[in-house]
């Protein structure tokens, strides 16, 4: 599953890719619902941004697994990360 506010980019990034669902509809007051799709997966690939974050992290699967990039966003000092992540530098 693809969670992104920019489909066209990521229909043109992953076209290669045959298995993929992009998550599309939820926008402006709905959005929120992205994040609590994130919530049921199983493992995450988050970006580097709060909204990505919080779907990872609240997360229940118990043996999930969360990929984040290693760079800090903004005013912020340190990547989107907890302890068990794995982070990548990109």
């Amino acid at each position: 599953y693809i969670f992104s506010d920019d489909h066209e980019y990521c229909h043109s990034l992953f076209r290669e890719m045959i298995d993929y669902t992009m998550v599309e509809g939820n926008n402006g007051s709905e959005s929120y619902r992205d994040m609590e799709l994130m919530t049921y997966c199983k493992h995450n690939i988050i970006a580097n941004s709060t909204f990505s974050f919080w779907g990872a992290y609240l997360s229940t699967h118990p043996n999930k697994i969360v990929i984040s990039p290693n760079i800090s966003y903004g005013p912020c000092r340190h990547p989107f990360s907890c302890g068990s992540w794995i982070t990548i530098d990109i």
